[in-house]
């Protein structure tokens, strides 16, 4: 009688067990589907906006007469360029300075180049700016020798679920797919190689001589968005990294769409200038909190005259257009 309560008892408490583990298994897969959803749609929604965007950068140079296959050209071998021409166009029509034949001399096809054919623009756009990106491909863990009982006790380990859940098919890709376009851009950057259409934005920007006192104090005045900006990167980067330790790992999501891989490399990058600064180079550490936040110079050189003219006057920070065109792609 007893051995019976006793297996009784043990049968009923497996099945507890069972269930609470098949519980924990569904609890978590769910909360990483649902966050690959959502990371799934907002990433769908910020690369329409970013057609939008291009879309009405095309039109609008179009109606201004730019050569059809130059705009191809861009669309094709480096999109956000486009937007580029397209904001310093604007700039310039603003100052009354743009004509149909300045805009085109700000365009330049090199002697062998080809436009595409039998693509139309909004081919080009689509292509440029993809749903999502392809993601690597998840290797399954390795099984780990167990009892019956060991299997049936313990629950799913996270990285079985994981992999379960990263390879399945959300959203038509697989949520590997997602997670890496998450951080992806979502216009796509310049083609590796030559291009057979560069621009040059001076053209369109107006053309005037600059004192020594107007671009210093144009320069101060970027530096000083810079410090701002890495000051706040800073502690942002420090407020996150110290919820974690380092046994979490890198594939852990921390919000924003970001995981503490990508932090712990933003952090290297912090340390970087910070040594720059503390040797007193300070050209190098401005140049690399551009490519840290790029954002600030993209604005400056987008409005032209002498907010552009101070980033690649010598009296100023100096840069040639191949560095600034590295801007545009991170």
């Amino acid at each position: 009688m007893l051995g019976a309560v006793l297996g009784g008892a043990f049968l009923g408490g497996l099945a507890d067990r069972m269930k609470e583990n098949r519980e924990y298994t569904k609890s978590k897969s769910d909360a990483m589907q649902e966050y690959l959803w959502k990371s799934g749609l907002k990433r769908q929604q910020e690369v329409q906006e970013s057609r939008t965007k291009l879309e009405a950068a095309y039109d609008y140079l179009d109606s201004k007469g730019l050569d059809k296959e130059s705009s191809l050209g861009i669309l094709s071998e480096n999109p956000k360029e486009l937007l580029r021409v397209a904001a310093a166009a604007q700039a310039a029509e603003l100052e009354g300075r743009l004509t149909e034949t300045i805009l085109n001399d700000a365009v330049i096809q090199a002697a062998n180049y080809a436009a595409p054919s039998d693509v139309s623009a909004a081919d080009l756009i689509k292509q440029a700016t993809p749903d999502f990106v392809t993601g690597a491909k998840i290797k399954k863990p390795e099984q780990q020798e167990s009892t019956i009982l060991g299997k049936i006790f313990s629950p799913k380990d996270l990285e079985d679920v994981m992999y379960d859940v990263y390879s399945s098919n959300i959203m038509g890709v697989t949520g590997a797919d997602i997670e890496a376009s998450v951080s992806a851009p979502t216009i796509k950057g310049r083609k590796e190689g030559p291009l057979g259409v560069t621009t040059d934005l001076g053209v369109l920007a107006e053309q005037e001589d600059y004192t020594v006192q107007e671009i210093n104090e144009m320069q101060k005045t970027v530096q000083g968005k810079y410090d701002e900006s890495f000051a706040e990167i800073q502690t942002q980067t420090l407020n996150i990294l110290g919820d974690y330790d380092n046994t979490i790992p890198d594939s852990q999501q921390v919000g924003e769409g970001l995981t503490l891989g990508q932090v712990r490399k933003k952090q290297e990058k912090i340390k970087e200038i910070e040594d720059l600064l503390d040797a007193d180079k300070d050209y190098e550490a401005y140049k690399a909190m551009m490519k840290l936040d790029p954002g600030i110079a993209l604005s400056f050189i987008a409005r032209g005259g002498l907010f552009s003219a101070v980033f690649t006057n010598d009296l100023g920070f100096g840069l040639d257009q191949t560095y600034l065109d590295t801007l545009s792609e991170i």
